[in-house]
């Protein structure tokens, strides 16, 4: 009896098929996915959800000092800065209010006209303007280093 000692022949392996093709259906609503995930993350991150008025001071006599009672205010005064005026404002301010003058102190210390570090991920400018648009003062001291 003869026994075959040939290897046997291979089989040829079952064939996947071409390759996996995405429709544009599935592409597209996936890069809208992404864009809409991007957007919103950065607006989450971006934005301010602040008051109108950020508290923004360390001064030592609050955010606002008005006109004693009996007196009038005539004038509104929007104090900022940094250090430069973090430390007269109280003085400023008490020296104004029996004038009439309510003075709102947005002063900080280490904060810079256009540096952030100091008052959270905002700048001066963008700051002023939401100070601005929520004190409607007559008259803005503004004192930098």
């Amino acid at each position: 009896m003869a026994v075959d000692l040939s290897p046997a022949p291979s089989e040829p392996r079952p064939s996947s098929g071409p390759p996996r093709r995405w429709s544009p259906g599935v592409v597209a609503t996936a890069a809208v996915a992404v864009v809409v995930l991007l957007v919103g993350g950065g607006w989450l991150l971006l934005r301010d959800d602040s008051s109108p008025e950020p508290d923004v001071t360390s001064s030592l006599c609050g955010d606002t000092v008005k006109p004693p009672a009996g007196v009038d205010t005539t004038t509104t005064v929007l104090v900022i800065g940094d250090s430069l005026m973090t430390q007269p404002a109280c003085s400023f301010a008490g020296a104004l209010a029996p004038l009439g003058v309510e003075s709102h102190l947005h002063a900080v210390s280490g904060s810079g006209l256009l540096t952030s570090g100091a008052i959270g991920n905002r700048t001066w400018p963008k700051l002023l303007a939401r100070l601005l648009d929520s004190v409607h003062p007559d008259v803005v001291v503004a004192g930098f280093v």
